[in-house]
């Protein structure tokens, strides 16, 4: 079993080596470790122009990217590892922990398994292994609980919704978002009002609630 584990902090990779081998008593382990997306990149390359490939993959979302490739983040990283390695079992491993980061990350990425590291012991990571490789999702229990409130509200569950509001907790103007989103300032505070109403909030709570609520 051939193993990409990715994360800017060293000192998980012996506890994810151990939690593999745990997991998978029977078979035999070869593991690649880097702490950035460049190293990851260069890791994946190598290992097609070998004819290879991973089959299993730990990637942390918070990484230093690689601008030559366009990537940005783990996120990146994984849809990269996707493209090149379709069969590559994928697990993202973070610490994010706002709705919107959480449900795009399975929307967009259909990880084969996300956690929240608090969520996580050591036996959780290791049953999460198996059952991944079982061919089961999985998701640690914040990961649910977000994902489904989102779902619990169709309105957030529309990306360009949930895209206005990001870009307004991070103190865009209705210009500056219709012109981000190419849409017209009449269409965005129409969604805005739409917002509001399914979050039974007003307009001088609208930001300060959707960050108590831990969306952005």
């Amino acid at each position: 079993m051939k193993i990409l584990i990715a994360d800017d902090h060293a000192s998980i990779f012996e506890p994810f080596k151990f939690f593999f081998e745990t997991a998978f008593k029977n078979k035999k382990h070869s593991f690649t470790t880097v702490i950035n997306c460049k190293e990851a990149v260069n890791e994946i390359e190598r290992k097609k122009l070998k004819n290879s490939t991973f089959d299993f993959a730990v990637i942390d979302i918070s990484m230093p990217g690689y601008a030559e490739k366009d990537i940005h983040n783990g996120s990146d990283l994984c849809k990269y590892l996707n493209q090149e390695m379709p069969n590559c079992k994928t697990f993202i491993n973070t610490a994010i922990l706002e709705n919107f980061t959480l449900f795009d990350l399975v929307q967009n990425l259909k990880p084969d398994g996300i956690a929240v590291k608090s969520d996580m012991k050591a036996e959780d990571y290791i049953a999460a292994f198996e059952k991944i490789w079982q061919g089961e999702i999985f998701r640690s229990s914040s990961v649910d609980n977000k994902v489904n409130e989102i779902w619990g509200y169709e309105t957030l569950a529309n990306e360009t919704n949930r895209t206005i509001i990001t870009c307004l907790a991070n103190g865009y103007k209705i210009k500056e978002i219709a012109n981000e989103l190419q849409l017209t300032e009449v269409s965005i505070n129409k969604r805005i009002s739409k917002i509001k109403k399914a979050l039974e909030i007003n307009e001088t709570t609208i930001l300060r609630e959707v960050k108590r609520r831990g969306y952005v």
